[in-house]
């Protein structure tokens, strides 16, 4: 979220598989976010209306 490297030595990174789909487990240190980043090769997303 606020885009500073997961390379730091505090970061958390975990890959882990799901049948087929590649994931990393990423957690930042500076904003204590968390999120998975999953490998695909294709994404197909929905927007609310506005």
């Amino acid at each position: 979220m606020c885009g500073r490297d997961l390379r730091d030595q505090r970061a958390f990174v975990q890959e882990y598989w799901s049948a087929q789909e590649q994931n990393f487990l990423c957690w930042c240190p500076r904003c204590s976010s968390q999120s998975t980043v999953t490998i695909s090769d294709r994404v197909i997303l929905s927007e609310p209306e506005h």
